[in-house]
C-alpha cells in the first residue's frame, strides 16, 4: 500500500476513534478527558500498566472522575502498587456515591460501576496491610515532617489513622524537621493490622562548641550540604478542590434494602381464656407474611399478617375446643442491620370452637381484640427470628367472651423479595 492510502486509512481510523469516544464521554466531561480515559483503558486491557497509569492520571487531571479512579487504581494495581491501589479505589469509591446520588442515580453503568468498586476494594483490603503509626511518649508530632512508603508513594497526615501499606514488607522513611531521616520497616501480613513506632529521638542531637586553648586564625570552612531527600513519586494529580487525601476506612457495607416482603412461621403462646369452661386453648402456631419499607435514616414502616391455629384441646371425657385467629399489625421498626426493635399496634380476629361428642353439637363464636406488640429481630442474610410480647385489650363487659392474656410470640422467616 502507498504511503497515501496509508494516510488515508489512518485518518478515517482517528477520526472514528474521535467520534466514539464523544459518543461515550458522560455528559458535562471534557472531550479530552474522554479521549485520554479511552487510550488508558486500552493500554490497561493490554496490560501496558505504565502507559495506562499515565493516560489515567492525565484524564484525572483534566476531569477528576469515578471511571478514571478506578482505571487508575486497576492500572497501579499491574504494577505492583497495591497500597496506592486501594486508596486511589478509595476516592474511586467517594465520587461514584456522588454520582449515585445525585441526577442519572439509576442509571445501569453508575450503577455496574459502583458494584465493580466495592468489588475490588474487598478483594484489595484482603491483599494489603493497615498500620497505625505511633510517636515515642514525649516526643512532639511535629518532630515528623513526612513520611514516604517506598515504591507506594507520600502519605499524608500519617498520624492518627490507619495508613494502608504493601503486605509483608513495606519501607517507610521518616523526615525529621532537623533534616534527618529514618528507616522503618513495616512488615504486616495481607490484610491485617498492627501499630507500629517511629524510634524518633524527643530532641534533635545538639553539637558541644568547641573551647579554643589560644585565639588564631582559621579560614573558613566550606559548608557541608545536607543530602537531598529520596526521590518521592507523586500521587494522582488532585482535581479542584479534591485533593488526595484519602483517610483510611474499611470499605462500608451495602445500604440495607429499602423494602423487604418476607414469609415464614410463627408461634403463639398460651392461648385464649375460657372463663365460663374454665379452660384454656392450647398455644397455637401458623404462618406470617410480612412487608417492611424504609421511610427515613433509623426508621422504617411494618406491614403484617399472622395466622395462627390452636389445636383442640379436651376439656372433659365428652367435649373439646379449638380455634384460630387472624392478627393484622401494623407499626414502627428500627433501621438497623442485625438487630432491630419493633412497636406494632392492630387487631386479632380470635374464634373459637365447641365440640361436643355426645350429640355432635358444635358451638362457634367470633371476637376481635385490639392488640399491641412490642419486640426486636435479628436479621442474617435473608433468614430473620423475631420475638414479641402481645398485650389485647379485652372487652370491658367480658360476658362468654374468651380472655385474651398477655402471650409472647416467636417467628423465623426468609425474605423472599428485597428492593434495594
Amino acid at each position: 500500500m502507498s504511503a497515501r492510502p496509508r494516510a488515508v486509512v489512518l485518518v478515517a481510523a482517528l477520526c472514528a476513534a474521535a467520534r466514539i469516544a464523544h459518543a461515550e464521554c458522560p455528559e458535562g466531561t471534557p472531550q479530552a478527558a474522554c479521549v485520554l480515559h479511552e487510550e488508558g483503558v486500552a493500554a490497561l486491557t493490554a496490560a501496558r500498566y505504565d502507559e495506562a497509569a499515565t493516560k489515567f492520571r492525565a484524564a484525572i487531571a483534566s476531569s477528576p472522575s469515578a471511571r478514571s479512579y478506578l482505571g487508575y487504581s486497576q492500572a497501579v494495581e499491574g504494577q505492583g502498587k497495591l497500597a496506592l491501589a486501594y486508596e486511589t479505589m478509595l476516592v474511586a469509591q467517594r465520587l461514584s456515591n456522588e454520582e449515585l446520588a445525585g441526577a442519572g442515580a439509576k442509571d445501569p453503568t453508575k450503577i455496574g460501576r459502583a458494584e465493580r468498586i466495592k468489588y475490588k476494594l474487598g478483594e484489595l483490603g484482603g491483599r494489603v496491610g493497615f498500620v497505625w503509626l505511633r510517636l515515642p511518649e514525649g516526643v512532639p508530632q511535629q518532630r515528623l515532617v513526612s513520611i514516604h512508603r517506598e515504591g507506594e508513594g507520600d502519605l499524608p497526615s500519617p498520624i492518627g489513622r490507619w495508613v494502608t501499606v504493601a503486605p509483608d514488607k513495606q519501607v517507610l522513611i521518616a523526615s525529621l524537621d532537623d533534616g534527618t531521616q529514618l528507616q522503618v520497616v513495616a512488615k504486616i501480613a495481607p490484610g491485617s493490622q498492627s501499630s507500629l513506632v517511629i524510634p524518633i529521638p524527643a530532641q534533635p542531637p545538639r553539637q558541644q562548641p568547641q573551647q579554643p586553648q589560644q585565639p588564631q586564625i582559621r579560614p573558613p570552612s566550606p559548608v557541608q550540604p545536607q543530602p537531598p531527600p529520596l526521590a518521592q513519586p507523586p500521587l494522582p494529580p488532585p482535581g479542584p478542590g479534591q485533593p488526595i487525601d484519602p483517610p483510611y476506612q474499611k470499605p462500608s457495607p451495602p445500604p440495607l434494602p429499602s423494602s423487604w416482603l418476607a414469609l415464614g412461621m410463627t408461634l403463639v403462646g398460651p392461648g385464649p381464656k375460657l372463663t365460663d369452661l374454665d379452660a384454656s386453648l392450647n398455644s397455637g402456631i401458623g404462618l406470617f407474611g410480612l412487608f417492611e419499607r424504609r421511610a427515613g435514616a433509623s426508621l422504617g414502616l411494618s406491614f403484617r399478617a399472622n395466622y395462627v391455629s390452636h389445636p383442640a384441646n379436651d376439656v372433659d371425657f365428652d367435649s373439646s375446643v379449638s380455634g384460630y385467629e387472624l392478627m393484622l399489625l401494623a407499626g414502627l421498626r428500627t433501621m438497623t442491620r442485625t438487630v432491630h426493635g419493633r412497636l406494632e399496634a392492630g387487631v386479632t380476629i380470635s374464634t373459637v370452637e365447641g365440640d361436643v361428642f355426645a350429640s355432635s353439637f358444635t358451638t362457634s363464636r367470633t371476637d376481635v381484640y385490639p392488640v399491641i406488640g412490642v419486640g426486636t429481630g435479628l436479621q442474617v442474610g435473608r433468614a430473620r427470628f423475631h420475638l414479641a410480647i402481645l398485650y389485647a385489650v379485652n372487652p370491658s363487659s367480658s360476658g362468654v367472651a374468651p380472655e385474651m392474656p398477655i402471650r409472647f410470640m416467636g417467628e423465623i422467616g426468609i425474605d423472599l423479595w428485597r428492593r434495594p
